[in-house]
Formats: structure tokens, C-alpha cells, sequence
């Protein structure tokens, strides 16, 4: 009895972690973070999460990998691969980690931040909706373009001053 009621919360935890990963989600939480950044700060995040999510989507037609053949624990549609969660998760934390660098060096909110990434990508694997590899090419994916558009945004310019 133990063990169903450890599993049964084991999967609810995913199950809830994993919507912290929807595109929309990382969306709409980047225009919430934006109200109290700089400017620059501000659309460095918006524009790297709608680019990056708008880009997935070309990516999973571009492959169309089908997604696993187990039994879903959560509704997954479209195709696997690369996983619009990883990218969506990766893109919005990795982008927030870059703007607090700028702004403090409290070394705690960046491993938070790294641990709800961690926990939002594997969901999608413990979930049975995504291969390890199409979780792993969307964090790949979702970190070289958010490395390369931070250095076009922020390039020898001060981001202090916008306001």
C-alpha cells in the first residue's frame, strides 16, 4: 500500500512540475518577470521565449518524430521531438539566470532555478511523453540560441541604465 501511495505522489508531483514547462506557461510568466526589469532586460526575455518557442514549433515539423509508444501519464499531442517543454523551460530559466547575473550575485536563486529546470525536464521523460533525446536536443537547442542572442542583446552595452 505504501509503495502505490509513494508512486501515486511521485506522478502527481510530475504531473504538476511539468506545467511550469508549457510554452504558454513560460510565455505569460516572462510578460509578469518583465514588469519589474529594465527595459532591455525586459525584452531580452520576451523575445528569447517567443523566439525559441515559435522556432520549436519548425523543428518538431521538420522532424516529426512520433512520440513514445508506452502509455501517457499526462495528454501529449504533436510531435516528440525536440521536446517544446525542455526548450520552453530552458529558454525562460536560462534567460532569467542571465538577467540576475547582471543585476546580483546571489549564487542561491541561480540553483533554484536550475533545480525546477531539471525537475521540469525530466518530468517529460518520467511522464512517458518524450525520449530522452528529444529533451535533451531541446535543452541544447534552447541554450545555444538563448547564449547567442544574449551576447547580440547585451554585447558591450549596460543594462543598468535602461530603464
Amino acid at each position: 500500500m505504501r509503495l502505490i501511495i509513494f508512486i501515486y505522489l511521485y506522478l502527481s508531483f510530475f504531473k504538476i512540475i511539468t506545467n511550469l514547462g508549457m510554452p504558454i506557461m513560460t510565455v505569460i510568466l516572462s510578460f509578469i518577470c518583465g514588469l519589474v526589469m529594465h527595459r532591455r532586460q525586459r525584452w531580452f526575455l520576451i523575445a528569447i521565449v517567443l523566439i525559441n518557442t515559435i522556432g520549436n514549433h519548425y523543428f518538431k515539423y521538420l522532424f516529426q518524430r512520433p512520440r513514445p509508444t508506452l502509455p501517457h501519464l499526462v495528454t501529449a499531442g504533436g510531435y516528440s521531438f525536440p521536446s517544446g517543454h525542455a526548450v520552453a523551460i530552458t529558454t525562460f530559466i536560462l534567460a532569467l539566470q542571465i538577467i540576475i547575473k547582471q543585476n546580483t550575485k546571489k549564487r542561491l536563486s541561480l540553483y533554484l532555478l536550475d533545480l525546477i529546470a531539471i525537475l521540469v525536464i525530466l518530468s517529460r521523460i518520467v511522464l512517458q511523453v518524450h525520449f530522452p533525446s528529444d529533451v535533451l536536443a531541446g535543452t541544447i537547442l534552447a541554450s545555444a540560441n538563448t547564449l547567442l542572442f544574449k551576447d547580440l542583446v547585451f554585447d558591450n552595452q549596460s543594462t543598468t541604465s535602461d530603464s
